[in-house]
């Protein structure tokens, strides 16, 4: 073999050999910091700290109320005639829940008056 090929193979050899001393120091250092910590043990009595059961829960409270019990509230709804109270300046009935009626026609003594909420009822005040 050359002088040549010689020096090249030992400075080959001597870079493995770097590389390797290199990885085996970088081992040991990632081991010594990766040892297991163990967390410190608290300092409370931790059945303190949970929560209770929740009460039982009574299934019969999600039960929709039959049609006799809607019937037994009644209560008597007012109705007010509010006079020019309309953009066109006609009159306008106003019940006792908040809901505004508009003529919607006149015959005789009678008025039709027609929900502005839901306007396919009707209601006949005389």
């Amino acid at each position: 073999m050359s002088a040549w090929v010689t020096n090249v193979m030992s400075v080959i050899v001597l870079v493995i050999l770097t590389s390797l001393n290199f990885l085996n120091k970088r081992l040991k250092k990632m081991q010594n910091h990766a040892s297991p910590v163990t967390p410190p043990e608290p300092d409370y009595d931790a059945s303190l700290v949970t929560p209770p059961e929740p009460p039982a829960f009574d299934e019969s409270l999600l039960l929709e109320p039959s049609a006799t019990d809607a019937g037994s509230a009644s209560f008597k709804i007012e109705f007010e005639i509010v006079e020019d109270s309309t953009k066109r300046g006609r009159n306008k009935l106003v019940d006792s829940r908040g809901y505004t009626y508009n003529v919607k026609r006149l015959r005789g003594g009678n008025t039709d008056w027609q929900c502005t909420v839901r306007p396919k009822v009707q209601l006949n005040v005389t």
